[in-house]
C-alpha cells in the first residue's frame, strides 16, 4: 500500500504532506484514492416544537473545525475496509483544506459523472488511481436510532449533535427517566468512481447515530450535559469508523 496525503491551501496550490509507502509495483488490481469532505464543521442541531408545518424549525449552529480530526478517522477507516476487502489494494489517501470544497457538493458529481475541480482531479489520478472512494456529506430526514424506534425531527447533514429537551428518555442500565437526549449523528455518503471513465459505479448514503438520556448528565438537567466533551468527539469518530466499514464492503465487492 501506499499512502499519500495532500492539502489544497484556498489559493488552490496542492501541498504535499509526506509520502510515505511502498512502491506502485506492489499494487494491486485497483488503486483506490480516498478523499473525505466530511469534517470542515459539525451542526449542533437544537429541536423546536412547531406544528401545522413541513418546513425545519429547529436551530442550528454551525461550528467551524479546524483540526481535520473527522476526515482523518474517514480516510483511515476507509483504508482499513478497502484493504480487508480488496487484497492486494493499494490506497492513496487526500485531505483537502479549501472551504469552498466543503460546500455544495452537490456539483462534486454532475450527471453521474465525477467533477473534480482541475488541480484535485489532477491530484487524485497522479499516481495511476483507477477508483476515487469520495466521502461527502448526506441530507436527510432526521431520525436517531433509539432502543424502541427512531426520535427527532427536521432535517440532518453532515455531522454533528442532536438536542431534544423535552422528549422523555431511559437510562438503559438504570431505567432513570430524562427530559431529553442528545444524539451524535453523522449523516454522510460514500461514493465509489471509475476514474477511466469519471462514471459513478456505485453510492451508499449513511444515517448513523445513537441516542444518550438526559438523565445520564451528572448535576445538570442539560442533554447536552449527558456526555463529556470527550466523550462527543470519541462518539462522532466511532460512527463515522462504524458506518464506513459498514458501507466500503458493499461498494467494492461488485
Amino acid at each position: 500500500m501506499r499512502r499519500r496525503s495532500l492539502m489544497l491551501s484556498a489559493a488552490g496550490a496542492l501541498l504535499p504532506m509526506g509520502m510515505p509507502g511502498n512502491s506502485r509495483a506492489q499494487a494491486g488490481p485497483r488503486t483506490y484514492a480516498v478523499l473525505s469532505l466530511v469534517g470542515d464543521r459539525i451542526d449542533i442541531v437544537t429541536f423546536q416544537l412547531a406544528t401545522g408545518s413541513s418546513l425545519d424549525r429547529n436551530v442550528h449552529r454551525q461550528v467551524p473545525l479546524g483540526d481535520g480530526v473527522f476526515d482523518e478517522s474517514a480516510l483511515e477507516a476507509a483504508k482499513t475496509a478497502l484493504e480487508k476487502s480488496d487484497a492486494g489494494a493499494q490506497v492513496q489517501l487526500f485531505a483537502v483544506s479549501a472551504p469552498s470544497l466543503f460546500d455544495n457538493q452537490q456539483r462534486l458529481v454532475e450527471g453521474g459523472k465525477l467533477s473534480l475541480p482541475a488541480a484535485i482531479d489532477a491530484a487524485v489520478r497522479a499516481d495511476g488511481a483507477t477508483h476515487l472512494l469520495l466521502i461527502t456529506k448526506y441530507r436527510s430526514e432526521a431520525a436517531m436510532s433509539a432502543e424502541k424506534g427512531h426520535l427527532g425531527a427536521g432535517k440532518l447533514e453532515g455531522l454533528g449533535f442532536y438536542v431534544d429537551h423535552v422528549t422523555m428518555t431511559r437510562r438503559s442500565d438504570t431505567d432513570e427517566i430524562g427530559e431529553g437526549f442528545i444524539a451524535p449523528f453523522v449523516y454522510i455518503k460514500a461514493s465509489l468512481f471509475d476514474l477511466k471513465s469519471s462514471l459513478l459505479l456505485r453510492e451508499q448514503s449513511m444515517t448513523g447515530s445513537h441516542v444518550r438520556s438526559a438523565s445520564r448528565a451528572e448535576n445538570s438537567s442539560d442533554p447536552w450535559d449527558a456526555l463529556t466533551p470527550a466523550a462527543k468527539v470519541s462518539m462522532l469518530r466511532s460512527l463515522i469508523e462504524q458506518e464506513i466499514a459498514r458501507v466500503v464492503p458493499e461498494l467494492v465487492s461488485h
